[in-house]
């Protein structure tokens, strides 16, 4: 922001307004790029409030591990056992098993 002001001080308004429009632009084609290397995948048949409340009894269950120093491979394990109980894995089962078998 400082060198936009600087340039608007002592180049001209007009400069300034050029950088700040290349910046959005570039700005712009960066997210346009990267949107196609992210998967959305929308779970049918959810509702929201039941999400919210999956991911508060996740946070809870974060909180609670490191609250109690609990292991890392510990809060992998009960982070694993709480999303296969509780929670619709988007990535399917085999992700889920593989989450807990994690050495740290």
């Amino acid at each position: 922001m400082t060198l936009v002001v600087w340039i608007q001080a002592k180049v001209g308004w007009d400069w300034g307004f050029r950088v700040c429009a290349v910046g959005i632009l570039l700005g712009t084609l960066v997210f346009a790029a990267g949107v196609p290397k992210y998967w959305i995948q929308v779970i049918g048949g959810t509702n929201p409030i039941t999400e919210i409340i999956q991911v508060s009894g996740l946070l809870y269950v974060y909180i609670y591990c490191v609250y109690f120093h609990v292991e890392k491979s510990n809060i992998s394990y009960l982070i694993t056992a709480f999303t296969a109980r509780y929670m619709l894995h988007p990535f399917g089962a085999e992700t889920i098993n593989s989450l807990g078998s994690t050495k740290d």
